[in-house]
């Protein structure tokens, strides 16, 4: 954080730009400031087309986009070895309770305790002395690990749910071949963990509750990013914070692979592997139609839980003259005659009902040349 503008700075140019053009029937507003004369002129209408003001403010939106994807801002590094998380059930343990059956856009800070804002303060003043500051972090490249994982799981898991969903609502469909398909496409992913000998015996009584004869290909595929790293953990001297990623990119993986693996022993016991002949397949229509109901409600607890930001987009897909944009302040607010225009302007959003579009902001195409504007939610 720059504090102080005079120490290390250097002035590059000062520029007197050309002013952005005002809306031409934008009402008049005390403050003369032309975003909020832009934004009030938004919520006012629903108008033919955007005001002369729309691509200067685009271009804002579109430059951020830029850095939607990794690696992000690149001229902003994160110091991973000093990140505070409140998250971390150790340090706020009072928040824990709060997030209890509420999705994530539900979080917020204010139930901690007293306590915990102590905790908090204490662990910051630790971070930023200046005896920690001046201290280098680890070199281990903490951004390419956690990318690591997400990207090796999340298109295949979300085409895993898209194949699950085939089944559903048209009971008519060939659920052996839905689940056939399933099942090899999990296989695919657990490729680089099936040992030659991690097969299943010839009489699986008293195995197939729990798949123990997978059990090595759940090790592997549960361990394999952080192995070594948990090995020479202590010789590196991670810091807490780094502790808390490493735990963090240990249960995912390991949630990960119990759900995977779990889909993929069943699929071999129930024949469905072309790898293993001993199992002949079932075709039994009740029972495919349980297992793949079960593997879809499986698939959709595990990406909830995950809740990557990979899976917000637009649906369908926008147009090449479109973006995908995730509505964001001060952007495509509540028009004024919305009943949360007010609740919009003073940030309070605990009054807006379960289930509207500016509590839950979804995706939404927009149009990336003129003319601007929204076309679809």
């Amino acid at each position: 954080m720059l504090c102080n503008f005079s120490a290390g700075v250097d002035t590059v140019s000062f520029l007197n730009l050309q002013p952005i053009t005002e809306p031409k029937d934008a009402p008049p507003i005390p403050s003369g400031n032309l975003l909020y004369r832009f934004i009030d002129w938004l919520s006012s209408k629903k108008p033919p087309g955007p005001p002369d003001g729309w691509p200067p403010f685009y271009r804002v939106i579109e430059s951020g986009s830029w850095h939607n994807n990794y690696p992000g801002e690149t001229r902003i590094q994160l110091d991973y070895s000093r990140l505070v998380s409140f998250y971390d059930t150790a340090l706020f343990p009072s928040l824990q309770e709060s997030r209890t059956d509420n999705e994530r856009w539900d979080h917020r800070l204010e139930d901690i305790r007293s306590e915990d804002i102590l905790v908090l303060n204490k662990r910051l003043g630790e971070i930023l002395s200046s005896q920690a500051w001046g201290l280098p972090g680890n070199v281990f490249d903490w951004r390419t690990l956690l990318s690591t994982v997400a990207d090796r799981y999340a298109d295949r898991l979300e085409m895993l749910h898209y194949i699950l969903n085939s089944t559903y609502p048209d009971s008519g469909k060939n659920l052996y071949n839905v689940a056939r398909v399933a099942q090899g496409h999990v296989g695919g992913m657990l490729t680089p963990y099936m040992l030659l000998d991690a097969v299943p015996p010839h009489s699986l009584e008293g195995t197939s509750a729990n798949h123990s004869w997978a059990s090595p290909v759940f090790k592997h595929c549960a361990t394999t990013h952080t192995q070594y790293l948990s090995k020479v953990a202590s010789r590196m001297k991670l810091t807490y914070s780094e502790l808390l990623l490493l735990g963090a990119v240990k249960g995912v993986e390991r949630e990960i692979c119990r759900v995977l693996v779990g889909i993929w022993a069943e699929g071999v016991e129930q024949g469905l592997s072309e790898t293993n002949p001993n199992f002949r397949p079932s075709r039994k229509h009740d029972l495919m139609q349980e297992m793949a109901g079960r593997w879809k409600t499986e698939i959709e607890g595990l990406m909830a839980w995950l809740d990557w930001s990979h899976w917000v987009k637009c649906r369908p897909a926008c147009g090449f003259e479109e973006t995908c944009y995730l509505p964001t302040w001060p952007f495509f607010i509540p028009p004024r005659n919305s009943p949360h225009h007010l609740e919009w302007l003073s940030r309070d959003f605990g009054t807006i009902p379960e289930g509207d579009d500016w509590r839950r902001p979804k995706p939404r195409c927009i149009r990336r040349i003129e003319p601007f504007g929204v076309t679809s939610s």
